[in-house]
């Protein structure tokens, strides 16, 4: 939770600008994304604030400032709550990111990472590289709106017909917890959204491979991958040691692998389904300076099968 330090005054005192971001971050996690934010709805969230905020700042100076908020003031709010999402979810952002992204200078980004500042966020500042958040550092989680919940459940009808196991698993564990902080109203919503969708029988529901999510960590780590491959194109067996590099998803229905071989001395793509045991080893190599586009397009001139 936010950190908090406020003196004990009298309700009625004007509340600084510096207040007013910290109580809207709060709100804005503990209810919903106030992306289309409005006076109204700002109003009824304070009713959210955890009573000892309450006590400590004076309820009804905070619900007068926020009757005297203009509409500039509120996108001013919601794009500081915009900001701290991007920072939480990203390692680094750029001042010109922001600017970009927001349609506002450059220096108005630096005021807002100032006023975020003062009510309590640990910014950090690298040169020649951007913001992040302070190591360690933790918010509470995202609620997420209406629409983007049932786009999570729809997504979810098609992962659970992808044919790696782990990657199931993996995903049904984020659901449920995405589950667990949505709305009470959302919640049912979710279930009745989720028990109306389909995915055709004629995809194949057969699982193939256990090992995606094995793969994806040691993509992210840069650790080398000792694995015995059943080639389709000789149908022989091979030991190979391996270094992830992307994945690739055909029209099959079938997780593919692309990975710079030892072995072979070159990237190759290896099937999911066909790799017959594998194996994290304490090996790691230096990152892939090719983009997997730059893969993609040299593939598509000359196909070679692992």
């Amino acid at each position: 939770m936010l950190q908090i330090s406020l003196k004990q005054e009298d309700s009625r005192r004007k509340v600084s600008d510096s207040e007013i971001i910290t109580e809207h971050i709060i709100l804005y996690f503990a209810s919903q994304q106030l992306e289309n934010a409005n006076k109204r709805l700002l109003i009824i969230n304070v009713n959210y604030l955890r009573s000892d905020v309450k006590q400590r700042v004076g309820s009804n100076a905070i619900d007068n400032r926020i009757s005297e908020m203009n509409d500039n003031d509120i996108k001013r709010v919601s794009r500081l709550t915009a900001i701290l999402i991007n920072l939480q979810t990203k390692r680094i952002v750029t001042s010109t990111t922001l600017s970009d992204k927001f349609g506002v200078s450059i220096r108005t980004i630096y005021r807002d990472i100032k006023a975020l500042e003062q009510a309590g966020v640990p910014i950090l500042t690298e040169d020649g590289k951007g913001y992040s958040l302070m190591e360690g550092y933790k918010i509470p989680p995202v609620m997420f709106s209406e629409s983007e919940a049932n786009a999570l459940i729809t997504a979810e009808q098609l992962v659970l017909k992808n044919r790696d196991s782990s990657l199931i698993k993996e995903y049904i564990g984020v659901i449920n917890k995405i589950k667990a902080v949505l709305l009470y109203s959302t919640k049912d919503k979710v279930e009745l959204l989720s028990s109306r969708i389909a995915v055709s029988p004629a995809i194949p529901d057969t699982k193939t491979s256990n090992s995606l999510s094995l793969i994806q960590n040691a993509l992210t780590d840069f650790r080398v991958l000792n694995i015995i491959y059943h080639s389709e194109y000789n149908d022989k067996k091979t030991e190979r040691k391996i270094e992830p590099f992307a994945f690739y998803y055909s029209m099959q229905e079938r997780w593919t692998l692309i990975a710079y071989c030892r072995l072979r001395k070159d990237y190759r793509m290896f099937r999911l389904d066909r790799i017959f045991k594998i194996q994290q080893t304490e090996l790691s190599f230096k990152p892939h300076t090719m983009t997997l586009q730059e893969y993609l397009n040299e593939k598509e001139k000359n196909f070679t099968n692992p």
